[in-house]
């Protein structure tokens, strides 16, 4: 542990029974560093044990063995109510009290007795943050589902706090909404610097507004890196999938950085390994453009360069997850490749299922996950 860290977790088990006692879960983290002004964004599936490692983080959880450190001094958990002082957490479900949407906001404040003139101070200056100055009166239970989200944001802003928890908070709410509320919410954590772990399964929020990203699967962190690192280099094929590298094949080195797979085709990659390396490469749908025309007629700079057939066309709101079969005429069969595009590409590209189109990427985009010498 060094000076920077806020929280720090050390040995952390946690377990319990499902119902019947049939089978139990395990959650356990042998070492987690949270840094003095970082966001983290903590993602996994549903059941990997994100809402109960951020219970724990705000001691509202015991763990059955482990130990928590404030700023490097030792946390026990039986100082958890001067600890929850210093933390606040936003859940994914609102909670909403009978009242106008000032004094929800400022009911952190009263229960910590700040004088009246401090709350009015505060509050004009968080209502005003979160565009809730001209709803400052209303009730709080007729506001929008974006508006309550704001609602429970302003309140947890407004009382200060060291380290702030944020459960799914944008959850249920429609895309220009969250959008939105994820510039806001980037906007005020840049400016305040207050350290804070979001917990989500889109990768999309945590894109937007993470330093670091940790991936838990079945009760453990797999990765913990940036989110560029996590996202463009994950270490194994189950982080990749999660992460999004939806295509991921298995090859064989054959000349530094050319790899065959086992489908035949053969691919570059930026990568030197030595000739008779097994690899497994991830290829980010991003990173995957399509053309008209054949092999030869892209002047782009890609090295990888295929023959493609659309399998199948996916509707993804503003963009298409176009699925695609790719096979050079000397291999044995073709390999499945992604690529994400937008209506005006699709529609220039005139595609539909079964027309044949050029796949181009880059070695850079070819991203080694494991790596085996034979």
């Amino acid at each position: 542990m060094t000076e920077n860290h806020l929280l720090s977790l050390r040995g952390i088990k946690y377990s319990r029974l499902f119902r019947g006692g049939q089978s139990h879960f395990e959650l356990d983290i042998p070492c987690l560093d949270i840094r003095e002004g970082e966001i983290l964004g903590i993602i996994g599936p549903n059941g990997a044990g994100k809402s109960t490692l951020l219970r724990i983080l705000g001691f509202l959880q015991k763990p059955k063995q482990g130990e928590l450190f404030f700023r490097n001094t030792l946390a026990p958990y039986r100082e958890r109510y001067l600890m929850r002082r210093k933390i606040t957490l936003v859940f994914s479900e609102h909670i909403i009290y009978n009242t106008s949407v000032k004094e929800n906001i400022a009911l952190g404040l009263r229960f910590r007795g700040e004088s009246n003139q401090n709350i009015k101070a505060k509050l004009h200056k968080y209502l005003e943050y979160f565009g809730l100055l001209n709803l400052a009166e209303k009730k709080a239970t007729l506001l929008s589902n974006g508006e309550k989200r704001r609602l429970s944001l302003a309140r947890a802003f407004i009382i200060e706090p060291d380290l702030l928890l944020l459960d799914e908070p944008f959850s249920a709410l429609d895309e220009p909404t969250k959008t939105a509320l994820l510039q806001d919410l980037h906007q005020t954590l840049s400016d305040k610097h207050i350290t804070t772990v979001l917990v989500s399964q889109s990768r999309q929020e945590i894109i937007s507004i993470c330093h670091r990203v940790a991936v838990m699967l079945d009760g453990k962190i797999r990765q913990l890196g940036t989110t560029e690192e996590v996202f463009n280099q994950p270490i194994s094929q189950e982080v990749a999938d999660f992460v999004g590298m939806e295509t991921i094949l298995q090859g064989t080195v054959i000349d530094r950085t050319s790899i065959k797979l086992t489908s035949g085709n053969i691919i570059q990659s930026s990568s030197v390994y030595p000739e008779g390396t097994k690899v497994i490469v991830g290829i980010r749908p991003e990173e995957v453009l399509l053309m008209k025309g054949g092999v030869g007629g892209s002047s782009l700079s890609a090295r990888n360069r295929l023959p493609g057939r659309v399998r199948r066309i996916i509707p993804l709101g503003y963009q298409y997850k176009i699925l695609l079969d790719c096979q050079q005429s000397d291999a044995q069969s073709p390999f499945p490749i992604t690529s994400i595009i937008t209506k005006m590409a699709l529609d220039e590209l005139a595609l539909t299922e079964n027309s044949e189109c050029l796949v181009l990427f880059k070695a850079n985009a070819v991203h080694i996950i494991s790596v085996h010498s034979c």
